[in-house]
């Protein structure tokens, strides 16, 4: 029991100190703000690429359109040929 108490006793002059410590304050938020700005700043990038290609495939799909409006007797062999013109196979 007197070892547990020692320890205790330790512990406690130990958490003292901590407590009273402030040097690394600075260090220790800026590892974390940066840790969450590296997230957001991922997620962002991921996010503006799937905008960019949702963007390329509207305007590929709008060609294709226009294209079938144009003729619409021929409307699925000039989709075909707008999705195919356009990297679409």
């Amino acid at each position: 029991m007197r070892l547990l108490g020692v320890f205790s006793a330790r512990l406690d002059k130990a958490h003292a100190g901590f407590r009273k410590d402030r040097s690394g304050n600075i260090a220790i938020m800026a590892a974390a703000f940066f840790s969450v700005a590296l997230v957001v700043a991922a997620f962002s990038v991921d996010e503006a690429a799937l905008y960019l290609e949702k963007r390329r495939l509207q305007s590929i799909t709008d060609i294709a359109a226009i294209q079938a409006a144009r003729a619409p007797a021929d409307a699925a062999t000039l989709v075909e040929q707008a999705l195919k013109d356009n990297g679409m196979s």
